[in-house]
C-alpha cells in the first residue's frame, strides 16, 4: 500500500503557481515495519528510571500522625509526585542501602525478616515473599538521588501518601508501626521512666538557694455571720518567708468567741539540705509526730528526717471512696500537699487514687461548696503508704513538748525499711513524761505487703493493745473490695478518743444498668463504742443517660441505743442535669420507710451570671417542718480576692454570712506586691528576666536590654502578666521541686533572636520569687550553593549534605541543598565556623569539592549576621 500526496505549491518567476509532485511513500514496506517494531520493543525494555519530561524538584511538607512534620525533597512530574528515597527512609528509620550507580536499593522494612530489593536495571521489586514489576514511571533518578512514586510506596510497603498540590503537603497513613514511631514510643517510655527516677529533662538547671532573708507571702481570710440568735466573726492570717536559709510559716486565727491563744496559733521553720541523702530536712516549731497512735494533740519541738521534700513515685495505688454534697469540689492533701481534686457526682460520690507513698501519712480531704462552704475530714492513713524500695530506709527523729494543760514532753523515733520489693516493715518507739512519776513508753510495729499487684495487705500492732489491718483488692475490670478493722483504746495521757472497735467492708462493681453505663456499690459498717452498737448497710447504684445523671441510694441502720428506733431504712434519689446550657439543676427526694411519706425534698439551681460571678438558689422542704427553707448565694471572684455572700430563710428566722479570702505576694528583687485571689502560702514563685545577651556570657549585665514577647510554657503554676514590663512572673508552684520551663522564640522581635536554652530546670524554694535570668542569644544565617562541573557549564545540584561546625566544637549541624543547588541555615550562634561537603557522599558520587572547606564568621549584631557566598563546586 502506498500514498501519493498532492504535492506542494511552487511560485514561478512569472508569478504563476504550479503544484510540484511528491514521490510515492510506502507506509508498510518490510523495512518500515521492522523499524517500527524495533522502536516499540526499545520502548518496552527501557529502564524504569527514565525521567519524564517537564519535571520540577520541589520541597513538600510530610505529615505523619504521632511523628510530626518534616520538609521532604520531591519531584513533581505533572500531577505525579516522587519522594526522595534516602530522606524518606531516613526520617522513618527504615533500613536501606543504595548502590553507587543508583540502580539497586536493598534493606529491610520493619524487621530483618522483611527484606526488600528494588532493582531498577531489571525493573523488578521484591518485598519479603511478594514480587512486583516496576512500571516505566515508578522510579526517577537524578545524579545524586533516587525518587519513588507515592503509588509505589503504597504497593510495596503499605505507606499511603496523599498529596495536596494546593498546600504542597503529603499526609502519610499506614497500619504498620514504623521504626520511627516505635523508636519515638520507646523514647517516651524512657522519658517517663527518667521523670519517675531522675525528674524531667532540661538543658540547664538552676539549683536551690538558701538566702538569709527573702520573699514574703501573706494569706488572709475574713468571715462574719449574723442570725437572730448570735453574731460572730473570724479572721485568719498566714505568713511565710525565707529566713536563715529555710522557710518560715506561721498561722494565726482569731474569732469573736475566743481570745487568741497558743492553741489557735502555730509556726514552723524548715531547712532543706541540698544533695544529702542521710539528712534531707530539719524542722523546728509545729512538727509532725507519728509516734503516738491515738494522740491528735499539737506537738512543738525539733525533728530530723531523711524523707524527701516531695512525695515519692508510687509502687501502687490506694483508692479512697466516700460521699459529700452533690457538686462539691473535693481536694485531697497528703502531708499538707495538694495531690488531687474531684467534683462529686449527683449522689455526692467521689473517689481518689492515692499514690502509695511512704511512712505515716496524714490524709486531709477538704470539701468546698459552691458558696464558700468548707468541711475538712482528717484521717491518718498508715497503710499502704509504708512501701519502700528494697534496701532503702527512712527515719524521723523528733523531740519536744505537747500542747496540753500540764507540761508533757516526749520523743519519738520512727524507722521504715524496705525488706523486699513487695514487703516493707516499720517500727516506732515513743517515750512520754509528764513529771517524775508519770511516764510511759510505747512501741508500734507495722508491715505492708503487696501479695499481688492489685492486692495490698497491711497491719499495725501497738503495745497499748491498739491494732488494725487493711485489705485492698481492685481488679482491672473495675471491681473493688476494701476491708479493714481497727481497735482503739484510750491513751493514758490523752483522752481525745474513746475506746472503740470498728469493722467495714465495701464492694464496688461497674456494669450496665438498663443498657446504660453505671456502678453499684455495697458497704457494711459495724461500730462498737461504749454503750453504742451500730450496724449499717449502704446500697447504691448510679448511671448516666445523655445529660442526666440519676443516682439511687438506700441506707439500713441497726442501733441498740436507748431511745432510738432499732431499724431505720432510708432511700434517697438524686438527679443532676444541665438546662439552658449554663443552669445546673439538682433535685433530690428522700423517703423514710418507717414514716411512709416523703419527709424531705430539695432542689438546687446553680448558674454563671457573668464571667467571674455565680448565683445559687436552693429550695428545701425539711422533714417535720411545714415551712420551706430558701437559700440564696452569690459568689464573685475579684482579681485580688474571692468573695461569697449567702442568705438563709428558715422557719427559725433569717441569717446572713459573708466571707472573703486572698493572698499578697512580695517580690524583693523588683520591690513589687501582688494581690491574688488564691492562697499562695507554702508555695513557690519564679521571676523570669529575658534579656538580650550581647556578649554571650549568659549573665545579665548593664547595657543589655530586656526582651519582650517571650513564649513560655510551664507545667504548673499561675502566670502573672506584666504588659508594661519585660519580666514574667509565675506563682503558686509546688515548693522544693524542680520545674521545667520551655521557651520559644516564635514571637520575638527579631527572627535572629533565640533563647540560649530551650528547656530550663528551676529548683524553687517556698514563699519567695526566685530570679531566673533568661539569656536571648543572637543567631546568624548562612547562604551558599552547590554546583557540579559539566562539559557544557555548571549546574546546581540538589540533595548534597553540607556540614557546619564551629571551630571550637561547641556547635555542629548539617543541611541539604535544594533545587538549584542552593542551601541556607539559620540559627548559628556567633563564632567562627567551617563549612564542608559530606565526604562520604562525595565518595559515593566519585566527586571532589572545590574548595574542600570554607571558614567564615558569624558576628554578634543586634539584628543578626548574614553570611553569603559559601559556594562549592563539585568535579
Amino acid at each position: 500500500m502506498s500514498i501519493r500526496p498532492k504535492g506542494k505549491l511552487a511560485i514561478n518567476k512569472n508569478g504563476s503557481a504550479k503544484r510540484q509532485k511528491w514521490p510515492a511513500i510506502k507506509l508498510f514496506s518490510p523495512n518500515k515495519l521492522a523499524l517500527i517494531l524495533c522502536l516499540l520493543l526499545a520502548q518496552a525494555v527501557l529502564p524504569a528510571q527514565i525521567t519524564p519530561p517537564e519535571t520540577e524538584e520541589i520541597s513538600v511538607l510530610l505529615s505523619i500522625k504521632n511523628l510530626g512534620q518534616v520538609a521532604m525533597p520531591a519531584i513533581l512530574a505533572g500531577n505525579q509526585l516522587y519522594l526522595s528515597l534516602s530522606e524518606f527512609f531516613t526520617f522513618l528509620k527504615i533500613n536501606f542501602t543504595v548502590s553507587p550507580d543508583f540502580q539497586h536499593v536493598s534493606g529491610f522494612f520493619l524487621n530483618e525478616s522483611q527484606r526488600y530489593i528494588i532493582d531498577l536495571a531489571e525493573g523488578r521489586a521484591t518485598v519479603a515473599d511478594r514480587k512486583l514489576t516496576l512500571a516505566p514511571k515508578d522510579v526517577l533518578t537524578t545524579e545524586t538521588e533516587v525518587f519513588l512514586h507515592t503509588r509505589l510506596l503504597d504497593e510495596l510497603f503499605g505507606l499511603r501518601c496523599t498529596f495536596s498540590f494546593r498546600t504542597l503537603s503529603v499526609n502519610l497513613e499506614t497500619e504498620h508501626e514504623l521504626p520511627a514511631i516505635r523508636e519515638l514510643r520507646r523514647a517516651e517510655l524512657r522519658k517517663h521512666l527518667q521523670i519517675l527516677t531522675e525528674g524531667p529533662a532540661y538543658d540547664r538547671l538552676i539549683k536551690m538557694d538558701h538566702p538569709w532573708l527573702s520573699g514574703g507571702v501573706l494569706d488572709w481570710a475574713l468571715s462574719w455571720n449574723t442570725s437572730p440568735q448570735s453574731k460572730s466573726w473570724q479572721s485568719q492570717l498566714g505568713m511565710g518567708f525565707m529566713v536563715a536559709g529555710g522557710d518560715f510559716t506561721g498561722h494565726f486565727t482569731h474569732n469573736s468567741h475566743a481570745a487568741a491563744g497558743n492553741a489557735q496559733n502555730r509556726w514552723a521553720w524548715r531547712f532543706i539540705t541540698s544533695g544529702q541523702t542521710w539528712l534531707r530536712q530539719v524542722r523546728l516549731g509545729s512538727v509532725e509526730n507519728s509516734g503516738v497512735v491515738s494522740a491528735r494533740t499539737a506537738f512543738e519541738g525539733i525533728a530530723l528526717t531523711n524523707q524527701p521534700t516531695q512525695l515519692r513515685r508510687a509502687f501502687g495505688k490506694h483508692i479512697i471512696r466516700d460521699y459529700t454534697e452533690p457538686g462539691w469540689t473535693v481536694e485531697l492533701y497528703v502531708r499538707n500537699q495538694l495531690v488531687d481534686y474531684a467534683v462529686a457526682d449527683a449522689s455526692g460520690f467521689y473517689s481518689f487514687e492515692i499514690p502509695l507513698h511512704y511512712g505515716s501519712t496524714d490524709i486531709t480531704v477538704k470539701h468546698y461548696g459552691p458558696w464558700g462552704e468548707e468541711r475538712i475530714k482528717e484521717t491518718e492513713l498508715r497503710i499502704p503508704h509504708t512501701f519502700l524500695p528494697a534496701g532503702e530506709m527512712e527515719y524521723t527523729l523528733s523531740t519536744g513538748r505537747y500542747r496540753t494543760p500540764e507540761p508533757l514532753y516526749g520523743g519519738t523515733a520512727v524507722v521504715h525499711w524496705g525488706l523486699l520489693p513487695r514487703l516493707t516493715a516499720g517500727v516506732a518507739a515513743s517515750r512520754l513524761q509528764a513529771n517524775s512519776h508519770r511516764k510511759a513508753q510505747e512501741l508500734r510495729l507495722s508491715a505492708s505487703a503487696r501479695l499481688r499487684d492489685n492486692l495490698l495487705v497491711s497491719t499495725e500492732l501497738n503495745t497499748s493493745s491498739a491494732r488494725s489491718w487493711h485489705l485492698n483488692y481492685f481488679h482491672r475490670s473495675g471491681i473493688g473490695v476494701q476491708a479493714n478493722e481497727q481497735r482503739v483504746v484510750p491513751h493514758p495521757f490523752f483522752a481525745t478518743e474513746p475506746a472503740r472497735a470498728e469493722k467495714s467492708i465495701s464492694f464496688f462493681v461497674p456494669g450496665k444498668i438498663f443498657h446504660l453505663p453505671g456502678q453499684a456499690n455495697v458497704k457494711w459498717h459495724d461500730l462498737r463504742q461504749s454503750s453504742l452498737h451500730e450496724r449499717s448497710l449502704h446500697l447504691g447504684i448510679s448511671t448516666s443517660f445523655l445529660k442526666l445523671t440519676p443516682s439511687l441510694q438506700t441506707y439500713l441502720t441497726w442501733q441498740n441505743l436507748k431511745g432510738q428506733r432499732p431499724i431505720q431504712v432510708k432511700t434517697q434519689f438524686d438527679l443532676a442535669f444541665t438546662a439552658f446550657r449554663r443552669l445546673r439543676v439538682r433535685p433530690q427526694v428522700e423517703f423514710v420507710h418507717q414514716i411512709g411519706r416523703w419527709p424531705a425534698f430539695s432542689c438546687q439551681l446553680e448558674g454563671q451570671l457573668f464571667r467571674q460571678s455565680w448565683l445559687n438558689v436552693t429550695f428545701e422542704q425539711p422533714a417535720g417542718s411545714r415551712k420551706p427553707a430558701l437559700q440564696i448565694g452569690f459568689r464573685y471572684d475579684l482579681s485580688f480576692a474571692q468573695t461569697q455572700t449567702v442568705s438563709h430563710f428558715r422557719e427559725t428566722g433569717r441569717s446572713f454570712s459573708h466571707s472573703s479570702r486572698g493572698t499578697l505576694g512580695f517580690d524583693h528583687h523588683r520591690r513589687k506586691i501582688f494581690a491574688r485571689n488564691r492562697n499562695w502560702l507554702t508555695t513557690a514563685g519564679i521571676l523570669l528576666e529575658p534579656f538580650l545577651d550581647l556578649n554571650h556570657n549568659g549573665r545579665k549585665e548593664s547595657g543589655e536590654p530586656g526582651v519582650r514577647n517571650l513564649i513560655m510554657q510551664s507545667p504548673a503554676g499561675e502566670v502573672i502578666e506584666q504588659p508594661q514590663d519585660t519580666v514574667i512572673y509565675i506563682g503558686n508552684l509546688p515548693a522544693y521541686s524542680t520545674h521545667v520551663l520551655q521557651f520559644s522564640a516564635r514571637s520575638l522581635e527579631q527572627i535572629a533572636w533565640n533563647p540560649r536554652d530551650e528547656k530550663v530546670g528551676v529548683a524553687v524554694e517556698a514563699n519567695r520569687f526566685k530570679r531566673v535570668p533568661v539569656p536571648i542569644t543572637i543567631h546568624g544565617e548562612i547562604f551558599g550553593s552547590i554546583e557540579v562541573e559539566k562539559p557544557f557549564g555548571r549546574k546546581g545540584l540538589a540533595g548534597i549534605r553540607i556540614h557546619l561546625e564551629q571551630l571550637d566544637g561547641a556547635f555542629k549541624t548539617s543541611v541539604l541543598s535544594i533545587y538549584g543547588g542552593e542551601y541556607s541555615f539559620s540559627g548559628l550562634p556567633p563564632g567562627r565556623y567551617r563549612a564542608f561537603v559530606d565526604p562520604q557522599q562525595l565518595g559515593r558520587l566519585s566527586l571532589a569539592s572545590t574548595p574542600a572547606a570554607i571558614d567564615f564568621e558569624i558576628r554578634s549584631l543586634r539584628e543578626g549576621d548574614f553570611v553569603e557566598g559559601v559556594d562549592f563546586v563539585l568535579r
